[in-house]
């Protein structure tokens, strides 16, 4: 005698029935309100499924078509966990179709198995066995899935999911056995089976862990994505689009937050302020494309010469700026000229060597970058002057 009988099997099915197309609409809701990956469509489909299937097997408890009920349900019900892996295959990135030929052949062979034994009339205990048997192998192919993928194995969501459907796999089992020991071959496999009520019970609860787990899993991913397209849109706000440099706004918005520390730390600072000589005869004869290629290779240079803690950034145009960190002129001079060896190797691989004006001063502490733009701006003035 079992214990755990739960008396309303019809009350049962109407819960389980309920609860997947409750979650079907949810999902559903989502699906076409939200933002969400590839194959989310797919497990609502899987929900959908398994709710009408219930629900025929519902009818079917009421005597109505005869065994029509029952042979439309099945194939609806042993769907469901296909969906499923079709949905997660589609969710880590795999090509679901490639999947497709083995998905068919194992669902074609599990639904043959099963209606081989409701016509040969084997009995109720080997019908429940051949149910339990054939949805059961389907539910495998999710866990192995889940469990020879490397981002799932990582993923508390995708291991629930995985732990959901290895219960349901042992609940099929278990109870499948016991039903060809147990059961009758008269015995009708659902009114007259004490672990029936039981096993929908667990079920139920089995698939609202996985579909609450999958909809972590949807979350997860999108806020993902959203966070990486927050650093993209970051990245393409403070960067200069041609040479990757930083660029003019983050520059200045970025000075006085350095001009800070450096006062905590009463450590110097030196701007330097630099533009390329003759660049307009560098456009005119090598065209824009070669202008670019120019700008590219001395930006290049400067990320060769920048040390820890100096940032740089192209103002506009062939005009560029360093500030350099703890240096003092002095030291911003051996700056300057190793910049001019890198600019002079960089742009010498393009058969088209420039040469730079470089002006650079010392930085107050608590003045505005414009006063000292303007001094460094004087200065690599002066330098393009005293050129020979």
């Amino acid at each position: 005698m079992n214990p755990f009988r739960l008396p309303d099997t019809g009350a049962l099915l109407m819960l389980s029935m309920l609860l997947h197309a409750t979650l079907a609409g949810m999902m559903l809701l989502i699906w076409r309100t939200r933002r969400v990956f590839a194959g989310f469509g797919i497990w609502v489909v899987a929900d959908l499924a398994a709710a009408v299937g219930l629900f025929l097997v519902l009818l079917a408890q009421t005597g109505w078509a005869g065994r029509l009920p029952v042979l439309l349900a099945m194939p609806l019900i042993l769907a469901a966990p296909l969906c499923v892996e079709w949905g997660l295959r589609s969710a880590l990135g795999y090509q679901p179709r490639r999947a497709l030929p083995a998905m068919a052949i194992h669902y074609v062979l599990a639904y043959l198995g099963w209606l081989v034994v409701v016509l040969g009339e084997l009995g109720a205990g080997w019908r429940v066995f051949a149910f339990s048997m054939a949805l059961a192998s389907l539910c495998l192919r999710v866990i192995s899935l889940l469990l020879t993928d490397r981002q799932a194995r990582r993923n508390v969501a995708l291991g629930m999911i995985a732990y959901a459907h290895l219960l349901f796999c042992v609940l099929n089992v278990v109870h499948g056995v016991n039903a060809v020991l147990t059961l009758a071959p008269d015995a009708s496999p659902i009114r007259d089976d004490p672990w029936f009520p039981f096993v929908i019970l667990a079920t139920v609860l089995a698939m609202l862990a996985r579909d609450m787990s999958f909809l972590v899993f949807t979350h997860e991913q999108v806020e993902g994505e959203l966070r990486r397209s927050q650093v993209e849109l970051e990245r393409l706000a403070n960067e200069d689009v041609l040479t990757g440099l930083p660029n003019r706004r983050y520059f200045e918005a970025t000075f006085p937050r350095l001009q800070a520390l450096a006062l905590r730390a009463a450590q110097p600072q030196t701007l330097l302020v630099f533009d390329v000589d003759d660049f307009k005869a560098v456009n005119d004869s090598q065209g824009h494309l070669g202008g670019d290629r120019v700008l590219c290779a001395v930006a290049q240079a400067v990320r060769d010469t920048l040390r820890e803690g100096d940032l740089a950034t192209r103002l506009g145009g062939d005009e560029f700026a360093l500030l350099l960190h703890d240096c003092s002129e002095a030291g911003a001079e051996i700056v300057a000229e190793r910049l001019k060896q890198h600019i002079a190797l960089h742009t010498g691989m393009l058969e088209m060597p420039v040469t730079v004006s470089i002006g650079h001063t010392a930085v107050a502490p608590s003045e505005v970058l414009t006063a000292a733009y303007q001094r460094a701006d004087e200065a690599s003035y002066v330098s393009k002057r005293s050129r020979p």
